[in-house]
């Protein structure tokens, strides 16, 4: 079969597919409920004990975890199992989306990727009745949008995304990418500030497209800057771009703090979050990241390689933290009889796939 017939074919079973199902909520204000802000980003699913440990400490529940879902690594079982264990450890999940690298790159997204995403992701049961979703990072930045820097093409697979989901499921809610507020302008990266006004010159409608604002207000410069600074390439960076959004006339209701990190040694976090981040529209505040192991990022890592407790993961730890009581999805009490999905391997273990699933992949290959 020709691929464009395929291509057309998809389109009208996943019409068909969304038209079928049954009505879902739509998203609920976050903060209208007791909220534990705490929350750190991770890499992979299997660290997800260790992060409610962190982030649920002294007495918190529910607490965040941001985790990327690569577009070449949508394994069933692996997802299936991060979102049982996000109810059992009672994490709520904020998803990053990102494609794969080539060469210095990650590869820019499509629109083929972003229905890809959506229909992928609303398979699962999701412990919480808000399905966070990040569109990809810091497209301020070349490498992390196929080589080039484009507002306009940012904005465009945003409008895309924002009725893809949506009409997946209600439930999700989408926050745009964290951009960097210390990127020079030259060859490889914009100024946020000028991205921002790009996207309003191509689009003034581009923020409605998003749930939430997602800000990176990294101790800058060298990630190594005091809890205290005032400039905007400090941890209150997001205020500038706060204050720049007001010019025209965007308000966001919802602040995630999707990454933020340092390279001190001590005595940054606690002043941060009781001192600094005080905003009353904070949701969510990742600290990147919870282990690197000895890669590009153990400078920021809170487990040392030996996955020994830093400086920097006690002093979140002794935070103090809320009773968070999040709206919890129709579903959830699904993740809580699914069978052990990370070990599957008989039949009697694995899910039965839907039809529907089974006709999509034999027409698309």
């Amino acid at each position: 079969m020709p691929k464009s017939i395929k291509t057309i074919i998809y389109y009208l079973l996943l019409t068909l597919l969304v038209g079928l199902r049954a009505p879902i909520q739509a998203i609920y204000d976050p903060l209208s409920v007791p909220n534990n802000r705490l929350g750190v980003h991770i890499l992979e699913p299997s660290e997800i004990f260790r992060a409610s440990q962190l982030v649920n400490s002294t007495g918190g529940d529910w607490g965040y975890v941001t985790i990327p879902v690569r577009s070449d690594d949508r394994d069933y079982f692996k997802w299936l199992a991060f979102f049982k264990a996000c109810k059992q450890f009672h994490l709520i999940p904020i998803i990053r989306l990102a494609t794969y690298p080539v060469e210095q790159n990650w590869v820019e997204p499509t629109i083929f990727d972003i229905i890809d995403f959506a229909n992928f992701l609303n398979i699962f049961p999701w412990p919480t009745q808000n399905r966070y979703i990040v569109l990809f990072n810091e497209p301020n930045h070349s490498k992390e949008w196929g080589g080039e820097i484009s507002p306009e093409n940012y904005v465009t697979i945003s409008k895309f995304a924002a009725s893809t989901f949506k009409q997946a499921s209600p439930d999700f809610f989408l926050i745009n990418a964290g951009l960097d507020m210390s990127a020079p302008n030259n060859r490889t990266s914009m100024d946020a500030l000028v991205f921002y006004r790009r996207m309003f010159t191509f689009d003034p409608a581009w923020p409605d497209y998003f749930d939430g604002f997602s800000f990176h207000p990294y101790p800058n410069p060298a990630f190594s800057a005091s809890a205290y600074s005032q400039n905007r390439y400090g941890i209150r960076s997001y205020e500038y771009e706060l204050n720049y959004l007001k010019r025209f006339k965007v308000y966001p209701e919802y602040l995630f703090f999707t990454e933020t990190g340092t390279r001190l040694k001590n005595n940054f976090y606690t002043p941060a979050f009781t001192s600094v981040w005080r905003d009353n529209r904070i949701v969510a505040i990742t600290p990147f990241i919870l282990y690197a192991g000895s890669g590009d990022f153990a400078s920021f890592s809170l487990l040392s390689a030996d996955q020994s407790q830093t400086a920097n993961y006690r002093e979140i730890f002794n935070l103090p933290k809320n009773i968070g009581k999040p709206n919890l999805s129709e579903n959830a009490e699904i993740l809580n009889n699914l069978p052990d999905t990370s070990s599957a391997d008989s039949p009697e273990q694995i899910p039965v796939r839907p039809w529907w699933r089974s006709l999509i992949d034999f027409i698309v290959k």
